[in-house]
């Protein structure tokens, strides 16, 4: 397999604009599964892109210690 068929690595800005549109239209917010799930990327994916490349612009709002619950931060947050 030449370099030129391997899947892209690292940072990808698709993946943000994904995952930047399912909780645009969750405002409530989602967790990492659901976001997987409704913008067709992989769960640790999600995971990997929220905490490591969206951290500015999620918040986290945790429930019961195990689920934790992104959504994209207002203007005045």
């Amino acid at each position: 397999m030449s370099n030129e068929d391997m899947p892209k690595r690292g940072f990808d800005d698709e993946k943000i604009r994904k995952i930047r549109k399912v909780l645009t239209e969750n405002s409530q917010g989602l967790w990492v599964r659901e976001i997987a799930r409704k913008s067709g990327l992989d769960k640790s994916t999600v995971s990997i892109y929220l905490s490591n490349y969206m951290k500015s612009e999620v918040s986290v709002v945790s429930i019961s210690g195990l689920v934790k619950i992104y959504r994209l931060r207002g203007k005045n947050e």
